[in-house]
């Protein structure tokens, strides 16, 4: 079930306040095999030299940290699902998706299913949502090395 958030001051009812509906934070799963737990991100656009749009899509298991895909497609539902669908059918279906609350993959809507993630859910795929996700320490990795997780890089 959706949560319904109203933005404004919870001290405050605003009438004129915005309701949004959206998946509460979803626990994650803990992969403890391959293809426990997919993530899948835009990791955002750039101009390449020649000013054309890049949009670089990752896909990669939560477990192994193997990248599925790594392809540039517009972020675009009819262009995305192609991609997924091929990664299904040659590594077969995850337990469950990670991904952030970009349009594609979440929306503002009722249950907070995009096209893309309502194909996911019936296909028996659980989603979860990494939403405001920070780590305020260094934290080894599985191989007991440490990396500076977001939120606490040093310049």
């Amino acid at each position: 079930m959706p949560a319904r958030v109203v933005r404004g001051s919870a001290s405050e009812p605003n009438p004129g306040a915005k309701v949004v509906y959206r998946i509460a934070n979803s626990q994650t799963r803990t992969a403890s095999a391959p293809n426990d737990v997919w993530r899948i991100d835009f990791k955002g656009w750039f101009r390449t030299r020649d000013g054309q749009r890049c949009d670089p899509l990752t896909v990669s298991d939560a477990y192994s940290r193997f990248l599925l895909a790594c392809v540039i497609v517009p972020p675009l539902t009819k262009k995305i699902r192609p991609v997924v669908e091929q990664l299904f059918r040659r590594y077969g279906l995850p337990l469950a998706i990670r991904s952030d609350n970009g349009s594609l993959f979440a929306t503002t809507g009722v249950g907070g299913l995009s096209r893309l993630s309502v194909g996911w859910v019936k296909a028996g795929i659980a989603l979860e949502r990494i939403v405001g996700e920070t780590w305020t320490e260094q934290q080894p990795d599985r191989f007991g090395v440490h990396r500076y997780r977001p939120g606490t890089a040093r310049l």
